[in-house]
């Protein structure tokens, strides 16, 4: 009788269950169907009833984040259009606060209107030649936790500079932020694109209190892991984290003349690198100082051409000279100065000579051993290295009971 059992618990009458002890074969296969189209009903009832626990948690997280925006003036309303009044108020009130950026519109506005350098602006230039390199590059910037716009530039002739143009945009784009993205010819290397980068600056009308230059250095005429070294060292040196940018930003606030900051171990100058304070380009760097009035009395300078600048001082003297001019002096191509002076060599020293020759002096900051954290992550670093220390505990309670 295992088959009257079965077919009861399945709801099945028992007019069904005669016919299949007497019935034979044909009455089994139709009950066979009668069962699995049960099957297939309830399968359905608990979709339904899946559906709707999955709502009722979706409409219930609704509405209690509705009622938690309440404290805050807002409401939540995804099934409605805001209306226009109300876009107007909300961007009346971002004109009054100077803007929306990461670091002044944020969860964390009231504590961090407090720490170092919360309200300095930044431009960030970036030349970017090897396109390889731009997630390491974006690494870097999503570190800055100041208002900042982006200046980015690209080479010509390079297929995916549409599709790394828009990757940009998408990245960086927040309210109020300007993302700009330029091409241009292959000159001066990037010297080349920090000038054209500056001219774009020059033209946006906005004032910023600081500059970051950086660009993607490879330095393939050395062996490669020098050129990975020193990009590494010249990029976390300046931007290794937010502790890191907050701090330099506190050194400008602090120092009133500091005037550049970049890697301590890439400052050269006659005290400690002689030998590559000119490097054959003394005749250019003598010329060039001549014909802007610069001060030579000290040459230091940051190799590399990766680091923090004073506004007033660097875009101010690029507002008295065209940058653009300067940048169609240089050579084109990818051009070295072993045997022979070239202007765009020269100019990575005259930067440290325009900043020198105004007062202001130039500083350096040690590499951090390792990368600080993203935010997100800081929690669950601590976790871990809780969880590591107690691991050593123990294997070291289990070596002393050896």
């Amino acid at each position: 009788m295992p088959v009257l059992g079965d077919s009861y618990r399945r709801g099945i009458s028992a007019q069904w269950h005669q016919e299949v002890t007497q019935g034979g074969e044909k009455s089994k296969v139709r009950v066979g169907r009668l069962l699995s189209k049960r099957d297939n009903q309830e399968k359905d009832k608990i979709k339904i009833r899946i559906r709707k626990k999955i709502r009722s948690k979706i409409e219930s997280k609704i509405r209690a984040r509705s009622e938690a925006n309440r404290g805050y003036g807002l409401k939540f309303r995804p099934a409605q259009a805001i209306p226009a009044f109300s876009v107007a108020i909300l961007v009346a009130l971002i004109l009054a606060m100077g803007g929306l950026n990461s670091g002044e519109f944020s969860y964390k506005a009231r504590n961090s209107a407090t720490k170092p350098g919360a309200k300095m602006r930044l431009a960030v230039l970036m030349h970017l030649y090897y396109q390889d390199l731009w997630l390491e590059f974006a690494t870097y910037i999503g570190n800055i936790p100041l208002p900042f716009d982006l200046f980015v530039n690209l080479v010509e002739g390079n297929p995916n500079n549409a599709k790394l143009r828009k990757t940009i945009r998408r990245r960086f784009w927040y309210p109020m932020r300007k993302v700009v993205v330029q091409e241009t010819e292959n000159r001066g290397r990037d010297i080349g694109g920090f000038l054209r980068l500056i001219d774009r600056v020059l033209k946006t009308g906005r004032n910023y209190d600081a500059v970051i230059l950086m660009h993607s250095k490879k330095t393939l005429h050395q062996d490669p892991k020098n050129g990975v070294n020193w990009r590494t060292s010249l990029l976390l040196s300046i931007l290794a984290g937010r502790k890191r940018i907050r701090k330099i930003a506190g050194m400008f606030q602090a120092d009133p003349r500091l005037g550049m900051v970049g890697c301590k171990y890439w400052l050269f100058n006659d005290d400690n690198r002689p030998d590559l304070v000119y490097c054959h380009n003394k005749p250019l760097i003598d010329a060039y100082c001549r014909r802007f009035k610069l001060s030579t009395e000290k040459n230091d300078f940051i190799a590399g051409t990766m680091f923090w600048v004073r506004a007033k001082p660097f875009l101010g003297f690029f507002a008295r000279h065209d940058p653009l001019a300067l940048a169609a002096e240089l050579e084109p191509g990818d051009l070295q100065d072993y045997h022979k002076p070239t202007r765009t060599h020269a100019w990575e020293r005259i930067f440290g000579y325009l900043i020198t020759s105004q007062g202001y002096s130039i500083g350096g900051v040690d590499i951090p051993l390792v990368m600080e954290p993203p935010p997100i992550w800081k929690r669950a670093w601590r976790k871990m290295k809780e969880i590591r220390r107690l691991l050593a505990q123990r294997d070291g309670k289990r070596e002393g009971v050896r």
